[in-house]
């Protein structure tokens, strides 16, 4: 019986492990999703839509557009602008009182989208974080006073985007985080463009 030292063994079973991991990866490379993939040469995703938006109690609505590019097969960094606005009104006999709220974020964007078996189902994580232009109204026994000022804006991006075509695609993304020192919950819907 011929005796192997730990030494040759150890060299082999590596050998056998990158020979191994190497064929493997040939073979899922050459799988439909990671030919769909290699052949994606987008580098921008625009995408627009409408949103609901909740600050605090606050039930208001607006719109968001951003634009991505892609960085990595899996990173994106971009642009995110929007309008949102929140309207509430309060009567008591003859006595009332309106406000309003709206705001225009402006939001740097950073965005990681998960690789999964399906191309036609993308999870997703981001980040956004900028200035938010906010101006504000209150109406009292007709007497009407006004503000406006800049604030700092934070979100967490959480969302999936569904695969229409190679250059269209539906996203849904439920985002959340602070406006000022207010909670904001921002649900958009959006149809995204790649080219």
């Amino acid at each position: 019986m011929t005796r192997v030292s730990f030494k040759s063994f150890a060299q082999r079973a590596i050998a056998i492990g990158l020979l191994c991991s190497s064929l493997s990866f040939a073979e899922v490379k050459n799988t439909p999703t990671a030919t769909y993939q290699a052949e994606d040469t987008s580098r921008f995703q625009v995408s627009v839509g409408p949103s609901l938006a909740l600050l605090e109690s606050v039930v208001g609505f607006g719109a968001a557009a951003q634009g991505l590019f892609h960085l990595t097969s899996s990173f994106y960094v971009g642009l995110e602008l929007g309008y949102y606005k929140w309207s509430q009104s309060v009567a008591s006999g003859s006595t009332s009182l309106s406000t309003s709220i709206s705001s225009i974020p402006i939001l740097a964007v950073a965005l990681y989208k998960f690789k999964m078996v399906s191309d036609e189902f993308i999870p997703y994580i981001g980040v956004a974080a900028g200035v938010s232009l906010t101006s504000g109204g209150v109406t009292f026994l007709g007497t009407s006073f006004s503000n406006s000022k800049a604030n700092f804006e934070i979100l967490a991006k959480p969302g999936f985007e569904f695969v229409l075509s190679p250059r269209i695609s539906l996203m849904l993304e439920p985002k959340l985080g602070i406006l000022n020192s207010s909670f904001v919950f921002l649900p958009n819907v959006s149809v995204g463009f790649s080219f």
